[in-house]
C-alpha cells in the first residue's frame, strides 16, 4: 500500500479540470496588463532621469522625487481620466 493512495482516496478524484470564471480570466488578463505598462515606465523613466538629472542638477533624492511624483500623476491622471470621460464625455476630455 503506498502512503499517498491510502491518504488521498484516487478513486474518487475527477479527471476533468473544474471551468475558470470569466471574471477571474479578465482580472487576471487586467493584471498583466498592469505589470507590462508599470515595467514598460520603469523603463522609460530609467533612461530619461540620467537627461533629466544632467539637465536639472538633480540631487539623488530629487531624482527619487521625480520618478515618485510621475507614477503618483500617472495614477492620478488615469483615475480623474477615467471618471472625466463617463462624467462629461471622451471628445471633452480630451479638448
Amino acid at each position: 500500500n503506498n502512503k499517498a493512495s491510502s491518504y488521498y482516496n484516487l478513486s474518487t478524484m475527477q479527471s476533468s479540470s473544474p471551468s475558470i470564471p470569466f471574471f477571474v480570466v479578465k482580472a487576471t488578463a487586467i493584471a498583466s496588463l498592469g505589470g507590462i505598462l508599470f515595467g514598460y515606465d520603469m523603463g522609460v523613466i530609467s533612461c530619461a532621469l540620467p537627461q533629466v538629472t544632467e539637465e536639472f542638477g538633480l540631487t539623488q533624492g530629487q531624482q527619487e522625487w521625480v520618478v515618485g511624483i510621475l507614477y503618483l500623476g500617472g495614477g492620478l491622471g488615469a483615475a480623474i481620466g477615467g471618471t472625466l470621460c463617463d462624467g462629461v464625455g471622451r471628445k471633452t476630455t480630451i479638448l
